[in-house]
């Protein structure tokens, strides 16, 4: 019965550990579509490169703190994949490089949403 007891607890406890992870990554992976979409996007459009080089500086150290728990608890691959493409929308903002600069911002959403998904419960996350 002990051993019961002590599965049970530790079966919940890794589950409000998931649900904690689920609900706070989301919160953050949000933010940063909303920073992307929002004002960056925005700056970009209107080629205002300094404010976008700030903006994207911002994303850039926010996201640097954040990726070590996303690498954690995600994919490695996929949040690789958001990294590089951090990296490429950077680059585009310092060349000045409108189109691409606006792709790369639907490619690190997508990413972000596939992120969100990865650690989503469903059937097909568990096998």
């Amino acid at each position: 019965m002990r051993s019961v007891i002590i599965s049970t607890s530790c079966v919940l406890f890794l589950i409000l550990l998931w649900a904690y992870f689920y609900f706070f990554s989301g919160e953050i992976l949000t933010d940063f579509s909303q920073e992307l979409t929002g004002p960056l996007y925005s700056y970009i459009s209107e080629e205002n490169w300094e404010a976008a080089e700030a903006s994207i500086l911002s994303i850039s150290e926010e996201w640097e703190t954040n990726k070590a728990l996303f690498y954690t608890l995600s994919s490695h691959t996929v949040v690789r994949e958001a990294d590089v493409a951090m990296a490429r929308l950077n680059e585009f903002i310092l060349n000045k490089e409108v189109s691409d600069a606006h792709a790369e911002i639907g490619e690190i959403r997508e990413l972000f949403l596939s992120i969100r998904q990865g650690e989503a419960f469903t059937v097909d996350n568990i096998f």
